[in-house]
């Protein structure tokens, strides 16, 4: 579970019927992520949470310069840039549910960014090699070859597809 959040920064108003806590807007902003992303965020809050404590550094509110050195730390530990990006948007997202300023779209967190995506781009799972010609035909041909109708469908696109050089997943 991601941590409570630390007391918002403004004032509740007098006569307001509802006033969101910093928790409900964080409970609000987790529900409207996907399962993974709410993993994949926690891991990542986890993570940079540990590394402040080890550092000393704040973790609310961070600094820019904090967080460009632990992404920096993170492509030195061999991290994959997809990961490190997953990394700045938990801590972004942390920061904006919470009404801090978000330290990542600070330039040097993006320029970090940039120099991690291009330094890192060998690694992680990277793209998948693409479906030769030969391959395609081969798919179409045995989609074919059920001699149904849509047997004949598949086929016909996934010819078209292999003609517009489109991938697989598209």
């Amino acid at each position: 579970m991601l941590p409570k959040f630390p007391p918002p920064t403004e004032r509740p108003r007098r006569g307001d019927l509802h006033i969101p806590t910093a928790q409900h807007r964080f409970d609000a902003a987790l529900s409207a992520l996907s399962d993974n992303s709410r993993r994949a965020y926690r891991y990542a809050w986890t993570a940079w949470q540990r590394w402040t404590v080890e550092h000393r550094r704040p973790e609310f509110p961070s600094a820019a310069a904090d967080v460009a050195e632990y992404l920096q730390a993170r492509h030195a530990a061999g991290a994959a840039p997809a990961t490190i990006q997953v990394a700045c948007a938990a801590i972004a997202k942390m920061h904006q549910v919470s009404r801090h300023r978000d330290p990542t779209a600070d330039n040097l967190c993006r320029d970090v960014l940039r120099r991690i995506g291009r330094e890192g781009r060998d690694r992680g799972r990277g793209q998948v090699a693409g479906v030769g010609w030969e391959q395609a035909e081969a798919a179409a041909a045995c989609a074919e070859g059920t001699g149904t109708l849509q047997g004949l469908r598949d086929g016909a696109i996934i010819r078209v597809m292999s003609d517009t050089l489109a991938r697989i997943s598209e």
